[in-house]
C-alpha cells in the first residue's frame, strides 16, 4: 500500500481513518507519555525491565555492520501474512521478544482498541506507529469491506493483530479474520504468549490434567443452571474453566455452591483474581468454601479486577446396569491375569470414570469369591 497525503490507501479506499490519538495543545500527542499504573500495566519498573531486556537485540552482520533494532532470530519467518500477537494480561514483562519484534516489523497493526494498544507500543519503545495502527474490533470485522481489505493487505505485507490482553480469537476478536485469511491462502502465524486459562490451571492443583474452556459464564439464570448441569454430566472432561465479570462473580459462585450437590464433597473449585498483576490472588476449596472466601475478599477489597474460575467435578457414577457390567468385566479380566488389586482398581477407575473406592470394593469382593471357590 502507498500513502496518499499522509493517509494510507487502505483508509482512503474503505472510507475510514486510522485511529490516531487526539492531539493536545502544542502539538503533543495525548498518549505521548510513558504508560503509568493507569495504562493497564503494573508500574514504570515493568516498562524499564522490558526495554532493558530488549536493548541488546542488535546483531552484527558478517560484513561487520550492525543489524536492525529487532533481533533477527525473533523476526517473523515470512515476508507477509497475518500474525496473531499475544499481549500481556496485566504484567508487561510477560510480552515476549518475539511478540515485540513482530509488532516492530509489522507493516500494519490491527487491534481491538487503539488506545490500549498505543500504550503498549509506547511502552516497548515504538513511537512512529500511528499511520499503520487500525481499530479492528468485532464491529469493524463484521464489515465485509474491511475484512477483504485486511486480507488483501496480508497477502503482500506483514499484518499484526493484537487484542487488549491475551491471545486474539480466544474470547476476543480475531477468528473471523483468521478464517478469511485461511480461505484465501494467506499464512497465519500465532505468536504465543500469556494465557489466563493456563495460569489458572497451573495454579489450581487439580489432579485432572485435561480441561475444557467455556469462555465467559452465561449471564441469564436459566442458561447458567443449564451450563452447570451439562458440564457436571459430561463424560468428556471433568475440569471446566470460565471467565467472569467482576460484577457477577459473587452471584455466580453463589449459584455454583447452590447448584452442585452439597454431599458430593469431591468437587473442587479454584478462583483467580488479577492474574499476573500485583494483587493476584487464588482461592481454593469446595464450592461453598470458595464462595465464602471470595465474598469476604469482595467485602474487604471490592469486586474490581479480572476474574476467572474452574471446577473439577468428581468422577461420574455409572447410571445403568450395562455400564456397571462393562467395568465389572474389565476388572474381572485384570484380576484373572494376576494384575494386583490396587493396579486393577486404578486402571478401571480412570478408564470408566468410576470412584476408586467403588471399584476397590468390587475387586475385594471378586477376590474373596475366587478364594472360596
Amino acid at each position: 500500500m502507498h500513502k496518499i497525503g499522509g493517509t494510507r490507501l487502505l483508509s482512503a479506499r474503505l472510507g475510514f481513518r486510522s485511529r490516531e490519538p487526539k492531539t493536545l495543545q502544542g502539538g503533543q500527542r495525548a498518549l505521548a507519555s510513558k504508560p503509568t499504573k493507569q495504562s493497564g500495566y503494573n508500574n514504570k519498573a515493568d516498562v524499564a525491565a522490558l526495554n532493558s531486556n530488549n536493548n541488546n537485540t542488535i546483531r552484527t552482520k558478517q560484513d561487520g555492520s550492525k543489524g536492525g533494532n529487532a533481533d533477527r532470530a525473533t523476526l517473523p519467518c515470512t515476508s507477509h501474512g497475518l500474525f496473531l500477537v499475544s499481549t500481556p494480561i496485566g504484567n508487561l514483562n510477560d510480552l515476549s521478544r518475539r511478540a515485540k519484534s513482530t509488532l516492530e516489523s509489522a507493516d500494519t497493526i490491527l487491534c481491538e482498541d487503539t488506545r490500549r494498544t498505543s500504550k503498549l507500543l509506547y511502552a516497548i519503545g515504538m513511537e512512529k506507529f500511528h499511520s499503520k495502527l487500525f481499530r479492528a474490533d468485532e464491529f469493524a470485522l463484521d464489515n465485509p469491506n474491511n475484512l477483504a481489505a485486511w486480507v488483501n493487505e496480508a497477502k503482500a505485507r506483514r499484518v499484526a493483530f493484537a487484542t487488549d490482553a491475551g491471545t486474539p480469537g480466544i474470547s476476543d476478536p480475531g477468528s473471523k479474520l483468521v478464517r478469511a485469511c485461511v480461505g484465501k491462502g494467506v499464512p497465519v502465524t500465532p505468536i504465543p504468549g500469556p494465557s489466563a486459562i493456563l495460569a489458572l490451571i497451573a495454579g489450581s492443583g487439580f489432579s485432572e490434567t485435561a480441561f475444557c474452556f467455556r469462555g465467559f459464564f452465561p449471564r441469564r439464570l436459566k442458561e447458567q443452571v443449564e451450563e452447570l448441569r451439562a458440564v457436571e454430566r459430561s463424560e468428556l472432561c471433568r475440569v471446566v474453566v470460565w471467565f467472569e465479570s467482576p460484577k457477577r462473580i459473587a452471584d455466580t459462585l453463589s449459584l455454583v455452591a447452590a447448584t452442585i450437590i452439597d454431599d458430593r464433597s469431591e468437587a473442587r473449585v479454584v478462583v483467580a483474581k488479577e492474574l499476573t498483576k500485583i494483587h493476584e490472588k487464588f482461592f481454593h476449596g469446595g464450592p461453598i468454601e470458595v464462595r465464602d472466601k471470595v465474598l469476604t475478599e469482595i467485602k474487604l477489597q471490592g469486586e474490581l479486577g479480572e476474574w476467572c474460575f474452574a471446577i473439577q467435578f468428581p468422577p461420574l457414577e455409572p447410571h445403568d446396569e450395562e455400564a456397571k457390567e462393562a467395568w465389572h468385566k474389565c476388572l474381572r479380566c485384570l484380576l484373572d491375569t494376576q494384575v494386583p488389586v490396587s493396579e486393577a482398581t486404578r486402571k478401571v477407575a480412570e478408564v470408566f470414570n468410576v470412584p476408586k473406592n467403588q471399584v476397590y470394593e468390587a475387586a475385594l469382593s471378586l477376590t474373596v469369591r475366587d478364594k472360596k471357590e
